[in-house]
């Protein structure tokens, strides 16, 4: 049977990005929700199409992918396979607590803002990796 160790680096590496995708989620979550609920009221933003409810996501999809593009970059040792589960944990985090604040069930409610989120990660994941392999290449 395989032995397997557990680095404290990781764990704290592994804490660490859990608990800043949750804090910057929560943020983003709540204001797609106040947008969504603002929709069509006076002052309020207009929704034609689905790129409409983005809208709001696009800047903090990019502030919650810095620490992946990082991690990929400056760790040999970090997976692509790491990301997405520690991604995936934060928002069921997030989107349950919302669910849970605002009394529903509708799952697509919180699900559908997610999309942004996981396109950003997997796109840092590769800039990382490829900063990483030019950096090496002219060192």
């Amino acid at each position: 049977m395989e032995e397997i160790v557990i680095e404290r680096r990781r764990v704290f590496q592994y804490v660490g990005l859990f608990l800043f995708l949750v804090f910057v989620y929560a943020m983003a979550l709540s204001r797609y929700l106040d947008f969504v609920s603002l929709d069509g009221k006076v002052g309020g933003p207009v929704i034609n199409t689905p790129l409409d409810l983005y809208r709001p996501l696009f800047g903090l999809a990019f502030v919650s992918a810095l620490p992946i593009s990082v991690l990929a970059c400056f760790d040999k040792n970090w997976p692509s396979s790491a990301a997405a589960p520690l991604c995936l944990a934060a928002w069921v985090v997030v989107g349950a607590a919302f669910m849970c604040r605002q009394h529903t069930n509708c799952v697509w409610l919180v699900a559908f803002p997610f999309l942004p989120f996981l396109a950003s990660a997997t796109v840092a994941h590769a800039a990382g990796r490829a900063t990483r392999f030019l950096l090496e290449k002219f060192r």
